[in-house]
């Protein structure tokens, strides 16, 4: 029985030396190397639970990346100039979509040492080959297919179409920028890469007229047709913003162009007196919105196209004679013949040359007493009203503040009361009338017209 033991345990003894020493697989120190195989060695330390995983996916990685630089040079990116930003979004797109659509992959073997565990794997590339061929043909099928809607768009003028096309096309062809994408001896991402980013080359936007002459503070009815136009093609659909960028009026904020690539716009008033006014057209790029955020940043730096339109505005002012009916504030006259004449209405002391009058009339009148910690106050209530009215005393305006509360120290006297109750009375003024202002206007007939083309 001893000896049986003894046996055995000489036996252990024996093997066990002979699998601790078992030498590592040739691949582990010297990576294989061959013209009909990828070959990627992953490593990952045994301390680590996912060990198994980890040296999984670092082999892959590896294979990708030889079959990354294999087709590089016939790939979008070898091709296609990028700024260095796009490229190194594309660069690990590619990277990463190359790993998931690694197919045919072969275990060749895996090793483990005390400190860390080896896997080795293998893809025959022309097994791979045949894998891709048949996912190149689809890819490049519907890039294709985008692209040949893109183009048609432009053709049209639909700019929008145009932009959405390209878009889908590349969003299309972005996962498989790894594989070749050629059909018909184009190459699909490229073309789809180029035609969008030069959708808004050759833009332009021309007026019938650059300069005209309008009259100011009173109500208009002015066509300005702008046109759009891509390398000679008007282009429909194209949202046109405007926007006054010298003086300050109403016209209208956006128009979409017609058929024709024309955008109507109509200017109602000029709320400024400034001698020359400008008002600026642009391209209006919302549409661009419905596109992913990716290629929506290829263009964001795009400078578009603009156009000025010079308005020469007559002399007109408005001459406001202003009298009180009532003013237990004489001070608030004053002040708003200041905030009318910010506005472009010169105050005038003689009737006959005035085009509008202004009735003001304030009054105040103590309310209460309040006491407080910090010391006591009288409450007062201010109000006022003004009442504008044309030369034929028609009512055009009335503006009132009824009932404001002030307070005021209980030893201030009636002249410091009176300032107060106009102070904050006049903050409210000049908070409020301006705005009104803007659509108060003479009715005296227009003398500009813009016809259309």
């Amino acid at each position: 029985m001893i000896k049986t033991k003894h046996f055995w345990l000489l036996i252990v003894l024996l093997i066990f030396p002979a699998i601790a020493i078992a030498k590592a697989p040739q691949w582990v120190s010297q990576h294989p190397v061959s013209a009909s195989d990828w070959w990627g060695i992953g490593v990952s330390p045994v301390s680590n639970p996912d060990h198994v995983n980890i040296a999984a996916k670092n082999a892959i990685n590896e294979i990708a990346h030889q079959i990354y630089s294999n087709v590089q040079s016939r790939s979008f990116l070898g091709i296609q100039e990028v700024d260095y930003a796009t490229h190194e979004v594309y660069r690990q797109q590619v990277l990463v979509n190359t790993q998931n659509y690694i197919e045919g992959l072969e275990v060749y073997g895996t090793y483990k040492d005390k400190n860390n565990y080896y896997v080795c794997y293998r893809l025959n590339k022309s097994e791979y080959e045949r894998r891709i061929q048949a996912k190149s043909l689809e890819i490049a099928n519907l890039g294709f297919d985008y692209l040949q809607k893109a183009q048609e768009a432009l053709e049209k003028g639909n700019l929008v179409n145009a932009n959405l096309n390209f878009a889908k096309g590349l969003e299309v062809v972005e996962p498989w920028l790894f594989l070749d994408l050629t059909y018909q001896n184009v190459n699909i991402p490229v073309a789809l890469f180029n035609g969008y980013n030069s959708v808004f080359d050759g833009i332009s936007l021309t007026l019938q007229e650059n300069t005209m002459q309008a009259d100011c503070f009173q109500p208009l009815n002015i066509s300005i047709p702008v046109f759009v136009e891509r390398n000679g093609t008007p282009l429909h659909n194209i949202p046109i913003k405007s926007l006054f960028i010298e003086g300050s009026g109403v016209v209208n904020e956006k128009v979409i162009t017609n058929s024709y690539g024309k955008a109507v716009f109509t200017l109602t008033h000029i709320y400024s007196k400034a001698a020359t006014q400008q008002i600026k057209f642009f391209i209006d790029k919302s549409f661009m919105q419905t596109i992913p955020q990716i290629y929506q940043e290829i263009n964001a730096g795009k400078v578009l196209p603009e156009v000025l339109l010079t308005i020469k505005v007559n002399p007109n002012e408005i001459n406001a004679f202003l009298y009180a009916k009532e003013n237990l504030l004489p001070s608030c006259l004053h002040q708003v013949a200041s905030v009318l004449a910010n506005e472009h209405v010169t105050a005038v002391t003689d009737e006959s040359k005035a085009d509008m009058f202004v009735e003001i009339s304030t009054t105040y009148k103590q309310q209460g007493f309040v006491q407080g910690d910090l010391g006591n106050l009288y409450e007062y209530s201010a109000s006022l009203r003004l009442i504008f009215f044309d030369d034929k005393h028609n009512v055009l305006l009335t503006y009132p503040i009824e009932d404001l509360r002030v307070l005021v120290d209980e030893n201030a006297s009636q002249s410091q009361v009176k300032a107060q109750c106009t102070k904050d009375i006049m903050k409210r003024v000049r908070r409020e009338l301006p705005n009104k202002l803007k659509h108060l206007i003479t009715n005296r007939p227009a003398r500009a017209s813009l016809t259309e083309r």
